[in-house]
């Protein structure tokens, strides 16, 4: 059985999988499971866990947890939400035809949204924070 770390590893993994094929139309876009900056791309995306509670009833062990996918993009000024928007887009209707991974998942929605700036101030982005429940039981 995995254990609860490989299970939110293979849980990133599979929604980069998803997002990687929804940006194949945006060339250079890197798409990264973990958190942080690139001051050497134009565009990234990384997904990670935020926070996560589990509980037990009985031998069964489930998971409530929160995604993030954060969306950075270096666009001219005054620019910058409709650019994340473009980029959000694709990235929603591709994890909401696919709401539970195919399976790894019970279910995963989208719970809100953030835009932000970089803490440098190089980036803009939009956070997508998806709220995700699945079982860490086989």
């Amino acid at each position: 059985m995995p254990t609860p770390s490989q299970r939110r590893t293979d849980i990133r993994n599979k929604i980069k999988t998803i997002v990687e094929a929804s940006l194949t139309h945006i060339p250079d876009c890197e798409i990264f499971t973990t958190r942080g900056e690139s001051d050497n791309l134009e565009e990234f995306v990384c997904i990670y866990f935020d926070e996560g509670d589990r509980r037990k009833q009985h031998s069964v062990v489930d998971t409530d947890a929160e995604i993030i996918i954060r969306i950075s993009t270096k666009t001219e000024p005054g620019l910058e939400d409709e650019r994340l928007d473009v980029l959000a887009s694709s990235i929603e209707q591709a994890l909401e035809n696919n709401p539970t991974l195919d399976g790894a998942l019970f279910e995963m929605f989208n719970a809100s949204f953030n835009y932000t700036d970089s803490p440098g101030g190089n980036y803009s982005a939009l956070e997508l924070t998806y709220r995700v429940q699945y079982s860490d039981s086989e």
